[in-house]
């Protein structure tokens, strides 16, 4: 958060950067690695993506900006949950289905972990 921005607004330009992570990069699994270099290198299966979206989701959490128990819940499943070493359908299915619960563009899952039960 920068000096003068309210967490109103920094949850709104962490939902921009989500946004732009979810719509602008591919979800294909191309069949060579693709590096940050390649011309064409916007693809979700790259370590930088992951490391992107992460990272957005962690500053929310930290900032409190986003307060709906579900959705922190959620977040916070999702990034204990790691992927597959080789990113598989279901890593990207799962991490678009966060960025679709964090825009509000789908419901939260009622998550209960196993030390809250």
């Amino acid at each position: 958060m920068t000096e003068h921005e309210t967490p109103e607004e920094l949850q709104i330009r962490l939902n921009e950067n989500i946004r732009m992570l979810r719509d602008a990069y591919s979800n294909e699994i191309p069949e060579n690695i693709v590096h940050s270099t390649d011309e064409n290198n916007k693809f979700k299966v790259r370590g930088a993506w992951w490391a992107a979206l992460g990272g957005n989701l962690r500053v929310s959490l930290r900032e409190g900006t986003i307060t709906d128990p579900l959705v922190r819940s959620n977040i916070e499943n999702f990034l204990d949950t790691p992927k597959s070493e080789m990113t598989t359908k279901e890593d990207i299915d799962r991490a678009n289905k966060i960025i679709n619960i964090v825009l509000g563009d789908e419901p939260p899952e009622d998550i209960h972990h196993e030390d809250n039960k």
